[in-house]
């Protein structure tokens, strides 16, 4: 995203000024971005987000504020020391409208190692049986099961895991069309993501 510089003075619906190349904006022959004049905010308003890899809740806490009161936001994180962290997080914020979920997100219900990692940010699902035990659940089936509202954003980050959360949320994205983020860990993934998304 880019900033065009506040509202102070500026017209309604202006379209983006002239973004820095490098300084965290991106596009290609197949997508497009576009940034306003600084009202972006309220489309945001009680918007449903999901934070899949919430680590300790920088974008948990951000959706928190953004969709405000009437919107929800629903956190996953399977670490328990980054678990620990987001919790206190939403709590010393006073944030009211998050709900954390202490589990892995793929294809399936029910359980899978999980490698914790060297550092809070590398965990990862693993097949190595010496490694933690997380349950998991999938988007669909929690949607499914009420247990949470439909999608209008999601931000993932999931360490190679991408696909596998992807395809256990078919139906939400296929009906809901979120706006969807992904950190892609594994470059050789990319392209299936991509296929997957169109």
């Amino acid at each position: 995203g880019t900033s065009t510089g506040g509202m102070t003075n500026k017209r309604w619906n202006r379209i983006g000024d002239s973004p820095i190349i490098g300084a965290g904006t991106y596009a290609n022959n197949a997508t497009c971005a576009v940034s306003s004049t600084g009202w972006g905010e309220y489309f945001i308003r009680g918007m449903v987000a999901y934070d899949v890899g919430a680590h300790v809740g920088f974008y948990t806490m951000m959706f928190a504020r953004l969709s405000g009161k009437e919107g929800r936001v629903y956190a996953f994180e399977p670490n328990t020391i980054n678990l620990n962290y987001l919790k206190t997080h939403i709590e010393i914020n006073s944030i009211e409208n998050v709900t954390i979920f202490p589990i892995a997100l793929g294809q399936d219900r029910g359980y899978t190692f999980f490698n914790e990692g060297k550092y809070s940010s590398t965990g990862h699902m693993t097949v190595n049986q010496t490694a933690v035990m997380v349950p998991t659940d999938s988007i669909d089936s929690l949607i499914g099961k009420k247990l949470i509202e439909p999608p209008n954003i999601i931000k993932m980050d999931v360490e190679g895991a991408e696909l596998d959360v992807l395809h256990g949320a078919r139906a939400a994205v296929r009906e809901c069309s979120p706006i969807i983020f992904i950190a892609i860990d594994n470059h050789d993934n990319k392209d299936y993501i991509y296929d997957f998304l169109k």
